[in-house]
């Protein structure tokens, strides 16, 4: 085919929903979670570690320090922000894209809820990592119209067309870093999310003789990245003297349900849902999935489900129980699991966990909370389960204030928790 200069074609890109977690090896624990996992005391280095993310959006976001242009190992374009800390750890916020597929590859094909159908070119990363650990992976595929995406990987250099893209997803993230501060409810970040998309949108930049290239950005593409940038915010501007943020990781291969939880003079203030800001949760974790960039090498991507939940009393501590049930590929069950975790006001905090036969009422979860009130103050509890699963849960601290999220210098009664399912041989 040829091209002809005086004939421009323009080719339409979009940015697909993306998928976020942690990358890893099949069958290994994601390295972000190891420290968690094998220290009694992993909780609070991990969660500081989690937080000082709020550092370098701040430090992005007032232009205390810059994204740089830089390239890969491939010679791929690529932007990074970096902070350090006073003991050398540095932290990497960095944005990249993918090898380019094989000349001869099959190219993925992804259909858009209107119907749309686009050949899936490539992806691009938006990576948190904590000197060579990844934390955080927001994955991003790029399409373009059916039917053109050979003829567009054929005509024209990869770094021609994917370097404007990329561009324009750093002015998305640009985006969310402006508005992360301003982030106190989920609304917010449905709005910053938004805005995000519209500040990706790319048109017209040339990429060759004849030919520019223009890119939108779908709904959800930036959902992963407003959640890993704003959390930190919400978490600060929590009035009320008490909230814990809870992160729930499914390293099981099993489909992980949750359920409503029992909660004692707090409220759930945030959970997995259809959307940022969407008050619609979703109550599955799913399963270890296993994603496979054109001409790449398969990634294993664990996945999480975020929760915060906040006092409705100032001169109360709160409580709060849930129940989780794993059940296999055919839908069978596989095991129930059940968590408390008590922070009262002038006492330390405690936790508990159990494997339970079969699920228990609410009345019977309240019960069985109330029972465990102050019985284990620990910041770690491993609990094993049926089929070899295991559950480890975890406190940041057990009493007093801690640093806020988003600003070291500020303190207050603000816990962190993780609660990591595995299944180990």
């Amino acid at each position: 085919m040829n091209i002809q200069a005086t004939t421009t074609t323009n080719f339409q890109a979009m940015l697909l929903p993306s998928t976020t977690g942690l990358p890893a090896p099949a069958g290994t624990i994601p390295a972000a979670l190891q420290a968690l996992l094998q220290n009694a005391n992993g909780a609070q280095q991990f969660f500081a570690q989690q937080y000082f993310a709020a550092g370098l959006v701040n430090d992005v976001n007032s232009g205390a320090i810059d994204w740089i242009a830089d390239t890969d190992d491939n010679g791929n374009s690529m932007y990074f922000s970096a902070i350090q800390d006073g003991s050398g750890n540095t932290m990497y916020l960095e944005l990249t894209s993918s090898a380019p597929p094989a000349s001869n590859s099959d190219l993925p094909q992804y259909t858009a809820p209107d119907g749309s159908s686009y050949d899936v070119i490539g992806s691009f990363h938006a990576t948190l990592s904590w000197n060579e650990n990844t934390m955080w992976v927001v994955n991003v595929p790029v399409g373009v119209a059916s039917g053109v995406g050979a003829m567009l990987l054929e005509y024209y250099a990869w770094n021609a067309f994917m370097k404007p893209m990329l561009e324009g997803l750093l002015s998305g993230i640009k985006s969310l870093c402006a508005s992360a501060v301003d982030c106190v409810t989920g609304a917010d970040v449905a709005a910053a999310s938004t805005a995000a998309e519209s500040s990706a949108e790319v048109a017209g930049e040339s990429i060759g003789e004849g030919a520019t290239i223009s890119m939108t950005a779908g709904a959800f593409c930036f959902a992963g990245a407003a959640l890993l940038i704003a959390v930190p915010f919400i978490l600060s501007a929590l009035e009320h003297s008490t909230s814990h943020d809870v992160k729930v990781y499914n390293l099981t291969p099993y489909t992980l349900t949750w359920q409503d939880p029992y909660v004692d003079d707090c409220q759930m203030t945030q959970y997995p849902s259809v959307s940022d800001g969407s008050s619609v949760a979703v109550y599955m974790i799913s399963a270890p999935s296993t994603l496979t960039p054109p001409n790449g090498q398969p990634v294993t991507t664990y996945h999480e489900g975020d929760y915060a939940f906040q006092s409705t009393s100032d001169l109360k501590g709160i409580s709060w129980a849930m129940q989780f049930t794993f059940t296999d590929e055919q839908n069978n069950p596989q095991g129930i699991a059940a968590v408390m975790f008590d922070l009262p006001l002038m006492t330390a905090n405690s936790l508990a966990g159990e494997w339970p036969s079969a699920g228990m009422s609410t009345q019977a979860l309240e019960t069985w909370a109330e029972q465990n009130y102050g019985q284990l103050s620990d910041t770690q509890l491993v609990v094993s389960g049926p089929n070899s699963l295991v559950m480890t849960l975890t406190y940041s601290a057990l009493s007093g204030k801690q640093p806020l999220p988003s600003d070291p210098n500020e303190e207050g009664y603000v816990y962190s928790s993780a609660i990591v399912f595995q299944q180990v041989a």
